[in-house]
């Protein structure tokens, strides 16, 4: 049986996570050593919170390294998407943006939007969507005020406040996605189904 492990740093929204693929009847393991992450077959990185939080707890915990040779199918999440982009801005000082596991092609940073209005937060649209069926603009629940704002990992796109963002991205083995999909109905399940048929 095929084993999936979701990444507990201690904190955000592991257990939506849980219940989104128990729903599926995937059956989930919470990781949190490197031995953990190297017997699943799957890693989800979650994550609600701050990135450099994140990135420096994932670096106590001794996980970088095996996160950025994990070879099998390896989805981020929200939080967990930014944190696989090569740079940040979110914590770190004007000059020099924080490290990101470099597993993505991009930067994150923080939203500009004519209306100033933050965070972005509620139902949108992934344009250009490549794993939900037929291809069609998929609605699906966000809440961040940071994003990547460009990539040549882009599968997916979204708009809010007319700024565009990367809301969707696929590296080989690895899948990040800006929204919630355990908070996103249907279209969310199909996202997470297609996942874990990788």
């Amino acid at each position: 049986m095929t084993s999936l492990g979701i990444l507990d740093l201690g904190y955000g929204n592991v257990f939506s996570i849980q219940c989104a693929f128990n729903r599926l009847d995937c059956k989930t393991t919470l990781v949190n050593t490197p031995e953990g992450i190297q017997s699943v077959d799957r890693l989800v990185v979650p994550g609600v919170g701050a990135a450099k939080t994140a990135l420096n707890e994932i670096a106590r915990l001794e996980l970088t390294d095996v996160i950025k040779t994990y070879s099998k199918p390896l989805l981020g999440i929200c939080l967990g998407m930014q944190v696989l982009a090569e740079k940040l801005t979110e914590g770190a000082d004007s000059y020099q943006p924080i490290l990101g596991l470099g597993l993505i092609e991009g930067k994150v940073e923080k939203m500009s939007t004519p209306s100033g209005v933050l965070p972005h937060m509620g139902w949108n649209r992934i344009q250009n969507l490549q794993t939900v069926e037929n291809n069609e603009p998929s609605y699906f629940y966000f809440a961040h005020s940071y994003a990547l704002t460009s990539s040549r990992d882009a599968v997916g796109v979204t708009e809010y406040d007319e700024t565009q963002f990367v809301s969707l991205v696929q590296r080989e083995n690895i899948v990040g996605i800006q929204c919630h999909p355990e908070r996103s109905g249907q279209v969310g399940e199909s996202f997470l189904k297609r996942f874990l048929s990788m």
